[in-house]
């Protein structure tokens, strides 16, 4: 279980066209009205009332294990001093889990590092998957709400608007300043956001008929479908990193399979892509591509800027790998 956490937090004409229907793909979306957010205590900051209208929250969830989630920090801290006077706040959102993010663990970083970061901690109450046998923030129960399907991610972000409507729900480092600006002056098409995140969502569901093809080694009728999802405008960053996760894991069964290895490379470039270059572990995916296809140069370099933008243990683990693309 912790290595399936691991990867997918390290690491959402010719398009898919889902046919309209009553049927929600989530039990939670874009422009509902957010749940109760469960916490436990305040780490740092003061307590934040989340139902309050007026202002606009931004949570993102975290843990102390998860670089990505470290990484972008900072970047959130520059968000809220640049948009607080605006009426933004910001909630960093974690619990414990089986894998080293105790209270203790998440209090020890942000009493070393906290000075850093300039937003609100809040830890969270237990959260537990169904059957119990594993607890982490990923089982928290936003994300059993808003994802029943294969792929998530963290940093996880929920973003609320003014009026207590759920505006964002996606991957932290596809989530852009642009569009806080336009939630912060009111100029979202709450609308427009939620047919938008439906069909993610179904985009993300497919990925399970995808998987299969590919575990079935119908590797043609994998690669057809996965063009297909890379083509609908909608494909999410949490979709690209699945989809390279299952592609990397088959191309070692397939080596020579030049038709995968490319819609690998295509993947990945779409990944950094729609997270602007800034998401480390949507880079070091695209450094991996690189690699894959010989690049030596433009695997190192990619790698390079991946570990610029990492922090902690994750950049340690991503200085290994671009050490190994300056030795191809």
């Amino acid at each position: 279980m912790k290595k399936a956490v691991w990867i997918i937090a390290f690491v959402c004409s010719g398009m898919i066209v889902f046919a309209q229907s009553n049927k929600l793909p989530h039990q939670l979306l874009v422009g509902d009205n957010p749940p109760d957010l469960g916490v436990d205590k305040w780490m740092k900051g003061e307590p934040v009332n989340i139902q309050g209208k007026g202002k606009v929250y931004l949570i993102d969830f975290w843990a102390a294990w998860c670089g990505p989630c470290i990484a972008s920090m900072s970047h959130l801290s520059d968000l809220y001093k640049k948009y607080k006077p605006d009426g933004l706040e910001i909630i960093g959102a974690t619990s414990a889990d089986a894998w080293g993010n105790s209270f203790e663990q998440a209090s020890g970083f942000l009493n070393e590092k906290g000075k850093e970061y300039n937003y609100n901690f809040a830890w969270l109450k237990e959260s537990y998957r169904s059957d119990r046998k594993y607890r982490a923030i990923i089982y928290h129960p936003w994300f059993e709400m808003a994802y029943d399907s294969i792929t998530w991610a963290l940093p996880q972000v929920f973003l609320i608007d003014r009026e207590g409507k759920l505006a964002y729900i996606g991957d932290g480092y596809s989530f852009s300043e642009e569009y806080l600006k336009k939630v912060l002056q009111n100029g979202h098409d709450l609308k427009e956001e939620r047919a938008k995140y439906i069909e993610q969502s179904l985009i993300e569901i497919s990925l399970i008929a995808f998987n299969k093809s590919l575990e079935e080694k119908k590797y043609d009728k994998a690669i057809k479908m996965g063009n297909s999802i890379l083509a609908n405008p909608n494909v999410s960053s949490h979709s690209t990193l699945y989809m390279t996760d299952m592609l990397f894991d088959k191309i070692k069964v397939a080596p020579n399979n030049t038709k995968m290895i490319d819609l690998v490379f295509r993947v990945a470039q779409k990944g950094a892509a729609i997270t602007e270059n800034n998401s480390p572990s949507h880079l070091s995916v695209l450094a991996k591509a690189y690699a894959l296809k010989k690049n030596k140069d433009m695997a190192v370099k990619t790698q390079q800027k991946a570990v610029e933008l990492a922090d902690g243990d994750f950049k340690e683990a991503l200085k290994k790998d671009l050490k190994a693309y300056s030795q191809l």
